[in-house]
This record gives structure tokens, C-alpha cells and sequence, in this order.
């Protein structure tokens, strides 16, 4: 099954051969931490097991209110994942997106953090949704501060990488500010300062 983000990008389920690829981002450099906390590893900078990273998949489809599924090129490059959840509470449901690092800088993320928003917004009738984002990964923090959102919070000294204390910083976006976002996109990215 399949769902059109774009005529340049679909979101499809997530199958068996898929996994290999998500198990070779996930013991990488470039994607472990991030895939690590998106499956919910409970140390993110751990390495899986392709057994393990298979069954936190599964967990994640059985979700009732929410699920995971791969992004792909109409050519059916897999390019990345992404999740969709409203457990916490249906009128702020979150999302991630994780594109692989080769297709990273072509607007991908951007295609699918569009329609997410538009989903969010437009047809689960969502008030605000959030993310939460490592203090090293200043990628991240530019890319959701260009779609719009604002810093709401820290959670200080939240872990330690690389033997240092590391900060996981919280951004939001209400709906009307993702309605007139539009307006303002041409006056740049704002910077965080924790």
C-alpha cells in the first residue's frame, strides 16, 4: 500500500528487505543516534541486531494510533523513514522524519514534513505538535526552525555523549502559525540559543 506525498515521493509499508537497510543506517555513524531514539531503543547510541530492530518495527505498525513507514522515489529508491502517532493526546500528534544521508539537501524532508504538517493540521484537526531534537544536531534544529517552529523548552543535561552532558531541545508549532508560516518562510531561519 502507498500513499502519495507527491509526484515525487510516496509513503509505502515497511517490508522485509527494507529492514536491511534501516539495520545498516542504524549501526552507521551517520544515522544510529537518531534512528536509535526514532525506534525508541533505549540507548540510543546502541547498535541492533537486525532481530531487534525487525521487532521494534513490528511494535510500531501494531500502533493503533499511529505507525511507521518507509518514503520512497518513484523509481522506489527507499530514501528514508518516517512515523506518525496521536497516542499521547489526538489533538497534538507528533511525526518524524529521517532521510537517509545521500538524499539529504534535495527538499525531501521538507515534501514529507509538508504534508505531515498538512495532515496534522488539516485533517486530524491538530492544535500543536512538537519535536524533540539533540542539542549536537544543528541539521535538525535549522530544518524544523525553517518550517516554522519555535523553541518551547529544554531538557538540560538529559544524557552524556562522547563523555559530555548533552541537552534534548523541544520545538512546537501551533496551527495558526503553521496556517500563516507561508507568510513568513522569505525572513530566514532563526537561530536557537538555548
Amino acid at each position: 500500500m502507498s500513499d502519495n506525498i507527491s509526484d515525487k515521493l510516496s509513503f509505502h509499508s515497511i517490508e522485509e528487505p527494507d529492514i536491511d537497510i534501516i539495520h545498516k543506517y542504524q549501526n552507521g555513524s551517520q544515522c544510529g543516534w537518531i534512528l536509535g531514539s526514532f525506534l525508541d531503543q533505549d540507548e540510543p547510541w546502541m547498535p541492533m541486531t537486525r532481530q531487534l530492530l525487525k521487532e521494534k518495527l513490528a511494535e510500531m505498525q501494531k500502533e493503533k494510533s499511529g505507525g511507521v513507514f518507509a518514503i520512497r522515489t518513484p523509481q522506489e529508491e527507499f530514501i528514508g523513514v518516517a512515523s506518525f502517532n496521536t497516542g499521547w493526546d489526538p489533538v497534538c500528534p507528533n511525526f518524524a522524519v529521517i532521510i537517509w544521508p545521500e538524499f539529504r539537501r534535495q527538499g525531501h524532508g521538507s515534501q514529507v514534513a509538508a504534508t505531515m504538517l498538512d495532515r496534522i493540521f488539516n485533517q486530524y484537526h491538530g492544535h500543536m505538535t512538537d519535536t524533540w531534537i539533540n542539542d549536537w544536531n544543528e541539521g535538525s534544529q535549522a530544518f524544523v526552525l525553517s518550517l516554522g517552529f519555535k523553541p518551547a523548552g529544554v531538557f538540560r543535561r538529559a544524557y552524556v555523549r562522547d563523555g559530555k552532558y548533552s541537552n534534548i531541545l523541544i520545538f512546537d508549532i501551533l496551527k495558526q502559525e503553521y496556517q500563516t508560516h507561508g507568510q513568513k518562510e522569505s525572513q530566514g531561519v532563526r537561530q536557537w540559543t538555548p
